[in-house]
């Protein structure tokens, strides 16, 4: 790929895993990475590949006025915008006509495509319009459209239709279980509830893509092997694994959609092998990027490139699927579980790869240690004062 020219940087907004993972992959590159999140505390904060800043006005209302203001300190001509939440999406798209004079976007030319692929109801009608199959669904947006649930079989899995929400995934048995999660969270409607597609973790399965104007330029494919919580939460352990049936479904998913930049969609084989769409990634990369990047697919780099017109018509990375990722910020322990399991320190017989672990970049790793550390000890402290207070009364 061509190098990058010395006028350009990118700008990262929201520096959880994700925004790590994208400024290690272009700085590595000879990117300078810039950062902007809530708060420089976080152990991602302290990697040496961007440089940071702290702003409190990051909140989908504010952010527009904030990245304005913060252009002024970033010393060079063309910065691209690399977002990594569904908000933030929706919050550069709804504004882009003010922030293109300032900013580069790689979807710069099919912003209102983007923002509405975040909406889950919109992936469930385009899904039926194309012939994918998407389990049942009803939206439902207040108390009484949860009579709707009775049209479909429980269990459920809801979902907030505009992520991301107070929840993540709910899976409920019960139509009173429906009622009493729009009572908890009604800020968060409306809900997208869909029936259940059974089946462990590591039938879901996903391909990620590098899209200009609905072509794909590049992809690979994975699955993932565990989550947290399990079958409704973030995926803690995934696997690259090569799968052409997913990558054809996903493909019919896009047809007919001129999308630009990081494309990922993710399926559910069913007990029959039935791959069922459980949602897309549109304009920005998935949190588990780094687990293409360690394939050899550098998608924030190819972003980047594609995004100042520096990239050829087509990538031709040589990609590997020896790699397998583990989140062990979200569930720290899910490594060493792996491979007590599997009686291997590289479990599935592949490389093991990490958020903060290795990259040449220490700093995020002895925060990340800090922090769980604290983190334990607060849990455990009134355990061991209790424990303490037991033995002197004996």
């Amino acid at each position: 790929m061509p190098e990058p020219k010395s006028d350009s940087a990118a700008l990262v907004v929201g520096l959880t895993i994700q925004g790590l993972a994208v400024a290690r992959a272009l700085a590595r590159k000879g990117v300078q990475v810039y950062a902007v999140d809530r708060s420089d505390k976080g152990p991602a904060a302290k990697s040496r590949y961007l440089t940071m800043f702290a702003r409190q006005g990051v909140n989908p209302e504010d952010l527009p006025d904030t990245l304005i203001a913060l252009r002024k300190h970033i010393p060079y001509h063309r910065v691209v915008l690399f977002p990594c939440s569904d908000k933030t999406v929706r919050a550069i798209a709804a504004n882009w006509d003010k922030l293109s004079k300032n900013y580069l976007l790689s979807w710069a030319d099919c912003t209102e495509l983007t923002a509405s692929f975040t909406y889950k109801s919109v992936v469930c009608r385009h899904a039926e319009k194309n012939g994918v199959a998407y389990p049942r669904a009803r939206i439902i947006a207040s108390l009484d459209d949860c009579k709707k649930a009775q049209e479909m079989q429980f269990p459920l899995i809801v979902k907030p239709d505009q992520p991301p929400a107070a929840f993540k995934t709910r899976k409920l048995t019960t139509l009173s279980q429906l009622y009493n999660l729009v009572k908890e969270f009604p800020d968060s409607l409306p809900f997208l509830a869909q029936e259940c597609v059974e089946g462990e973790d590591d039938r879901l399965q996903f391909c990620a893509f590098f899209m200009d104007k609905g072509l794909p330029l590049a992809d690979i494919t994975g699955r993932k092997q565990r989550s947290f919580p399990k079958g409704l939460g973030r995926g803690t352990i995934l696997e690259l694994f090569e799968d052409d049936q997913v990558r054809q479904h996903a493909l019919q998913f896009l047809k007919g959609l001129p999308l630009c930049g990081p494309v990922a969609v993710e399926f559910k084989r069913d007990n029959t092998g039935r791959l069922w769409l459980i949602e897309p990634t549109v304009g920005r990369t998935e949190y588990c990027v780094d687990v293409t990047v360690q394939g050899g697919l550098n998608l924030p780099y190819m972003e980047f490139c594609y995004t100042l017109r520096l990239a050829h018509e087509t990538f031709a990375p040589v990609l590997s699927h020896n790699v397998v990722w583990y989140d062990t910020e979200k569930e720290p322990l899910c490594y060493l579980l792996a491979c007590v399991r599997q009686r291997t320190l590289s479990p599935w017989g592949k490389n093991p790869y990490f958020p903060y672990y290795g990259h040449n970049d220490i700093h995020p790793l002895l925060s990340a240690f800090n922090n769980l550390m604290l983190q334990t000890f607060k849990k455990g402290y009134p355990w061991i004062i209790k424990r303490l207070k037991f033995k002197t009364k004996q």
